[in-house]
């Protein structure tokens, strides 16, 4: 009838989310101010996309071969940032 029992405590706030608007938010507005909105626009989403896959996986910071993918990744999509319009 009644619930009496002790509530689960709380995990403390993942403010990941915001960290990453902060973060990508400066990027949108240098290349909307040089280049145009599109392209700050998908080097935003760029950016952010891979700032999550780099918190999901930040166990394996310590590894080279970890950040060496990063950076080829991210110089994979320089040339798709200013071709997507």
């Amino acid at each position: 009838m009644f619930d009496y029992e002790s509530p689960e405590p709380k995990e403390p706030v993942d403010y990941t989310g915001l960290l990453i608007g902060v973060m990508v938010a400066p990027v949108f507005f240098l290349f909307t101010l040089l280049y145009s909105a599109d392209a700050g626009l998908a080097a935003c989403i760029v950016l952010a996309v891979i700032l999550f896959a780099i918190k999901l996986h930040w166990y394996l910071r310590r590894h080279v071969w970890f950040w060496a993918i990063i950076a080829i990744i991210l110089a994979l999509h320089v040339p798709l940032i200013f071709m997507v319009r």
